[in-house]
């Protein structure tokens, strides 16, 4: 798993983690007069949060004169409007929300990097004799967004198309319930979601990761980094 994050900042943020990158290489530590106070929107519902988490518990920040407060968001679409409105100055961000934002003419944020590239953590998971997604033609299949497109891709592998499976868009922190009810016949997810949908249907049926993807085979890259 790809051990840094990516990061969307806005304004001054920008400049000032463009410069705290730099010299977290080796160049040395900033000479603030004061401590810079930028708060971090994350969730622990990703891995790709872990690196932030760990930078601010072990005082990296600190030590490049910015204070950073951890503010525990779980959707991307909310993170970003955090990020938008002020109330956080970055976020690690899924791609479809950063994509969405984009297209809605929303200028308030900058894409600062793309890092976290972490393919064999998402996947689809089934209840017990489902064998394929050819078994689900029909059926409820719960994803949400960056796992929608490793459904899509997952579903493509077998000539098929998400016209094909009653798509249900469920956040991911609720997929496990779903799945364990009955309310779907299987779940896409990330890890460590992913883990909590497998607990909830034992005996079920790994239908691929995102790196089974025609995206994966084709680019060597997860069906939707985060940023």
């Amino acid at each position: 798993m790809s051990r840094l994050p990516r990061f969307v900042v806005t304004g001054l943020s920008f400049a000032l983690f463009g410069f705290a990158m730099a010299v977290a290489d080796g160049a040395g530590t900033p000479s603030l007069a004061q401590n810079v106070k930028l708060d971090a929107a994350l969730s622990n519902s990703w891995w790709g949060h872990v690196p932030i988490m760990v930078a601010v518990d072990k005082g990296y920040f600190k030590e490049l004169g910015i204070d950073v407060d951890v503010k525990s968001i779980a959707s991307s679409a909310d993170r970003v409007r955090a990020v938008t409105s002020g109330a956080a100055a970055f976020s690690n961000l899924g791609r479809i929300a950063v994509i969405s934002e984009m297209a809605n003419d929303n200028k308030t944020f900058y894409f600062f990097a793309n890092v976290d590239d972490s393919p064999g953590n998402e996947g689809c998971w089934a209840k017990p004799g489902v064998a394929s997604f050819k078994d689900l033609k029909g059926k409820k299949v719960a994803a949400n967004t960056s796992a929608q497109i490793t459904m899509n891709g997952l579903l493509e592998n077998e000539g098929m198309a998400e016209k094909d499976v009653q798509f249900v868009n469920l956040p991911g922190g609720e997929m496990a319930g779903a799945i364990a009810r009955g309310d779907v016949e299987a779940a896409c997810v990330w890890e460590p979601l992913f883990t909590n949908v497998k607990n909830a249907a034992p005996g079920g049926k790994l239908l691929g990761l995102d790196s089974d993807t025609p995206n994966f085979k084709k680019f060597g890259t997860m069906a939707s980094p985060t940023s």
